[in-house]
């Protein structure tokens, strides 16, 4: 089933934004938000941003269920009946089928841009597109610019649309830790992998020669070594060994809430 929903102002009680959707209203108000804070070129996209700016945010209101076969007309009719009445709705196009004609040839125009269709990238292009990469640092200055705007758009979103369940919660925290946890079927297919995958000579060439170009002109570093007694040397590796399995174990631990979840 296809629900047809209206998008409604919280302050002005009126309807703006008319579509349709195969999934929750909730999951479907979290895309609108989630669109609006990365895409705001649109009317509905700055209009959901005037209201999170103030502590808002829309409404979802579903009109009525119908077929796959009959969505499209249904929401032609609704848009129309709507602004019929003198609703401003969003919509940029009528909806149903137009809108979708739309989406496909801008998503045509835009995978010929990325070079996904159209003319195939060379090795030559490649190879300079490879070298303008290396050594490319971000700055501290555009480091702290890009959290603060993540922080800004997490901000905008409300609270009971950004609860996220235990599993969830757990599995980012063990990827945020640097160690992924593999389960024993994915080593061995990892492993099967490896021993069935052989280099050519054209191919350890290439890594060969990037490898020499990315440290040809970085200084080499002098190694200094300190002299330090057997004692403190054999205290700081005790050390740096119990807070090596200290984080194994956490990881282990999570694994285990994990799989009992």
């Amino acid at each position: 089933m296809v629900t047809i929903y209206s998008l409604i102002d919280p302050d002005s009680r009126k309807i703006r934004y008319i579509g349709q959707t195969r999934v929750g209203l909730v999951d479907r108000l979290r895309g609108h938000i989630h669109n609006a804070l990365k895409f705001s070129h649109t009317r509905k996209s700055k209009w959901i941003q005037s209201l999170a700016d103030i502590g808002l945010k829309p409404e979802i209101v579903s009109i009525e269920k119908t077929d796959e076969n009959n969505c499209d007309d249904r929401e032609d009719y609704w848009i129309c009946y709507y602004r019929s009445l003198g609703y401003n709705l969003l919509n940029i196009l009528p909806g149903g089928k137009q809108w979708k004609s739309f989406a496909k040839l801008s998503k045509a125009i835009s995978d010929s841009l990325r070079g996904r269709q159209g003319r195939p990238i060379g090795q030559e292009e490649r190879r300079r597109i490879s070298e303008r990469q290396l050594g490319h640092s971000v700055s501290e200055e555009t480091r702290r610019k890009l959290s603060e705007a993540a922080k800004r758009r997490y901000a905008a979103i409300p609270p009971e649309l950004r609860k996220l369940s235990k599993t969830t919660r757990n599995k980012m925290s063990i990827s945020k830790k640097g160690i992924i946890v593999f389960s024993e079927e994915h080593k061995r297919h990892m492993s099967e992998a490896g021993h069935r995958r052989k280099a050519t000579d054209e191919h350890r060439k290439n890594i060969s020669e990037a490898l020499k170009r990315k440290y040809a002109n970085k200084p080499k570093k002098k190694k200094i070594y300190k002299k330090q007694n057997d004692e403190a040397r054999r205290e700081k590796i005790s050390k740096s060994q119990k807070i090596r399995w200290a984080k194994i174990k956490t990881l282990f631990d999570a694994e285990k809430e994990i799989n009992n979840a």
